[in-house]
């Protein structure tokens, strides 16, 4: 059984000063912002150390897949790529058929 998921930490300046966050993540999921349920922390360290609590308690409580992992500058970008792609798709749907997911219903 596969459980596909990780503690993600990420460093983001998203409010106006760098942040350290952690969560609970999936591994099929790319994150380019911190989900709104994670926590802040000021500094890195002790974003590890609050990371490694809860990978501790995600172990004790099932099962932890992969780890505690570093959400990295290529991820980030990799996924606002796909974010941007998935949105310009939509908006020429809408251009094209006054309906943005147009691709996917039949006509």
């Amino acid at each position: 059984m596969s459980a596909d998921n990780r503690v993600c930490i990420m460093e983001w300046k998203g409010c106006g000063e760098p942040s350290w966050w952690v969560w609970q993540g999936s591994m099929s999921a790319g994150y380019h912002t911190p989900p709104s349920n994670c926590d802040r922390f000021r500094t890195e360290q002790e974003a590890m150390d609050a990371a490694h609590k809860l990978a501790t308690r995600i172990e004790e409580a099932g099962y932890l897949e992969y780890g505690t992992q570093h959400i990295t500058v290529g991820e980030q970008a990799a996924t606002l790529r796909a974010e941007i792609e998935w949105l310009s798709s939509r908006l020429a749907n809408l251009d094209l058929h006054g309906d943005q997911f147009a691709d996917r219903n039949p006509e």
